[in-house]
């Protein structure tokens, strides 16, 4: 690692997982990825800058901290989101009784600043994920992609790093919107769904398992996932049928009857709705390829 890379970090973290794949990198490039990781913040971890010299994105998996970020200032906890590059004043500053657990990546190119602009997540405005395990998931390829060097690895990041910033624009959330009453109420929602959504019979019973109306439930779920609860749990069982089908061993009738359909037609409608294609074509495609095949179930119908 040369002296260009150490410059860039402050030596306040443990546990750190980071990679540098171009220093210093091309003026000419479209989009590079400079460096990422994912690092661990001392109790008495601080960073004041005047600027950067690339574009970043930084994502809190876990703690808490305080952000002043163009002259305003933050509470950062798990979920938020936020970016800083050339010329922006910042200062990030941890919880001594809750250090924080954040990902970073930087980079450039004529593309760079057009991308953050994109999301939106404007330098100045940080941002809160209603579903931060896609920003998770998404970093950690990033930097198993990144740590493997190999000839394809920057193209990889590049895209993987594109990916992340689709993967915000969709899930993001004004600053403190996920904070207060509705908030908390909306994650029991969200989490009694995850942890029963083959199980749930209706949107009445979901509520009062939830203490909550129907209708208010809705208007949460409108707010803070952009979708209705039906949607959401419909997402969720698409996903456990494309996990039966992939295994081979079933058949379509016998899936939508596990995933709580008596009528094939309309869990085929259903399955279609979200993956793009027919159940029966699902299975036989996903028997000839390795994953997914044609759709995400976390894709929004």
């Amino acid at each position: 690692m040369g002296d260009a890379a150490n410059s860039l970090f402050w030596g306040q973290t443990v546990d750190e997982m980071r990679f540098y794949l171009e220093m210093p990198p091309s003026p000419t490039a479209d989009l590079t990825v400079v460096a990422s990781g994912r690092e661990r913040c001392r109790p008495h971890y601080l960073v004041a800058r005047d600027g950067f010299p690339y574009q970043c994105i930084e994502f809190v998996l876990s703690g808490e901290g305080e952000l002043e970020l163009a002259g305003r200032r933050f509470k950062l906890r798990p979920g938020t989101v936020f970016s800083y590059g050339p010329g922006v004043p910042h200062r990030i500053a941890n919880s001594k009784s809750k250090p924080m657990t954040k990902y970073f990546a930087d980079f450039s190119g004529r593309r760079a600043a057009g991308l953050l602009a994109s999301i939106p997540l404007e330098h100045g405005t940080p941002m809160e994920l209603n579903e931060p395990a896609q920003a998770y998931r998404l970093f950690e390829e990033l930097i198993r992609q990144g740590l493997g060097m190999g000839r394809n690895s920057q193209v990889l990041c590049a895209k993987l790093l594109e990916c992340l910033c689709l993967a915000i624009a969709q899930t993001a959330m004004p600053h403190g919107s996920l904070s207060g009453k509705a908030a908390s109420s909306f994650m029991r929602c969200k989490e009694t769904i995850q942890a029963r959504f083959m199980e749930i019979e209706s949107l009445q019973a979901l509520a009062s398992a939830c203490g909550l109306e129907t209708a208010y439930m809705c208007r949460l779920f409108k707010k803070f996932e952009r979708t209705s609860p039906y949607n959401y749990i419909l997402r969720l069982r698409m996903g456990r049928a494309a996990e039966l089908l992939r295994n081979g061993r079933s058949l379509v009738k016998e899936v939508a009857c596990a995933c709580g359909f008596q009528d094939e037609y309309q869990f085929s409608r259903c399955f279609k709705s979200v993956y793009g294609i027919a159940p029966g074509q699902y299975r036989t495609l996903s028997s000839k390829t390795v994953g997914p095949v044609a759709g995400d179930p976390c894709r929004r119908p």
